[in-house]
């Protein structure tokens, strides 16, 4: 009986498996999705083997199918990412030791490892103040090896959000770029979502709008908005004049006039103290309820969002944003 039951069993896995495989032969990008499921997480090279993939399986598809393929493989690829830091940080607290200023520990993990990482796009990346340290991918690598075969909304994507992660804005609750280059960054992000309002990508250039929004709108602990710095990038009347002069009527700079407004009537502008400066942050807070609330909320709660180009599997976006 139990030979039968057996047999029984091998046959309806034989049966699934090969209805798996001829539905996968109709629809590559499902196939694609499957091959990537069965890749392990715990080994670089499956990047490597992914867009080897992709090239083969893809690449000969229509365009609107290299999209959906190639968010399985962003998804795919912070599943490895993920993985490997789970491994990364497991490694370093095996060995103990303090973190270096490089954010190594001084026993080290097996670094030839850490190599084989770079040879495969993937690098250490992160901080010791905010986050930690983490595996993820080098910002200019997805973007080479495959934009190639992707639409301008994609590339476009790609290229700002590459600029982003190269570059980041926030650590330990200072900015480390200038307001002014904050602000550059949401002009960017609110002429992609009118360039491209189709976007697979708008949600998560909503979200990362929104990021910029929040600092940009109210500060951070230890880069507070200061309107009398001689510094014109840093001086937030400036930046905020530049940008109503400069892109009037977009969804950005409605909500920077709101601001400016708010504070030219509390005479901030006007107030050369330091407390005078200093203590609006709860004013501001309260003024703005409703549609600068979101903003609040999605860029207070949570951290910046590190180095992934598909930020909105990482951070839950409201679905009120616009």
């Amino acid at each position: 009986m139990t030979r039968w039951v057996v047999l029984w069993v091998l046959g309806f896995l034989l049966l699934f498996g090969n209805l798996a495989r001829a539905a996968d032969k109709a629809d590559p990008v499902a196939g694609y999705k499957t091959f990537l499921a069965f890749l392990p997480k715990d080994d670089p090279a499956s990047i490597t083997k992914a867009i080897d993939q992709y090239r083969a399986v893809i690449v000969p598809l229509d365009m609107d199918k290299h999209v959906k393929a190639f968010l399985d493989f962003l998804e795919f690829h912070d599943s490895v990412c993920d993985t490997l830091t789970e491994r990364f940080l497991a490694e370093l607290d095996r060995h103990g030791g303090a973190w270096t200023e490089n954010g190594i520990r001084a026993k080290e993990w097996d670094f030839e490892e850490a190599q084989q990482l770079f040879r495969y796009g993937l690098e250490v990346a992160g901080d010791a103040y905010f986050g930690g340290y983490y595996v993820a991918g080098i910002p200019e690598y997805i973007p080479d090896t495959l934009a190639q075969y992707l639409p301008k909304s994609v590339t476009k994507y790609l290229e700002l959000r590459r600029a982003e992660i190269r570059e980041g804005f926030s650590v330990d609750a200072s900015l480390t770029i200038s307001y002014a280059r904050l602000a550059e960054r949401i002009a960017q992000w609110d002429q992609y979502l009118k360039d491209f309002p189709e976007s697979l990508f708008r949600t998560d250039a909503l979200i990362l709008r929104a990021y910029s929004l929040r600092f940009l709108l109210f500060g951070v602990n230890n880069s507070q908005l200061d309107p009398r710095t001689e510094d014109r990038k840093n001086n937030i009347r400036v930046v905020y004049e530049q940008y109503m002069r400069e892109h009037p009527g977009t969804y950005a700079e409605t909500l920077i006039r709101k601001q400016y407004d708010y504070l030219k009537k509390q005479g901030f502008f006007n107030d050369l103290s330091v407390e005078g400066a200093n203590k609006l942050p709860s004013l501001r807070y309260e003024e703005f309820k409703g549609e600068l609330e979101r903003i609040v909320k999605l860029g207070y709660y949570w951290s910046p969002p590190g180095s992934t180009y598909r930020v909105s599997t990482h951070i839950p976006p409201d679905p009120n944003l616009k």
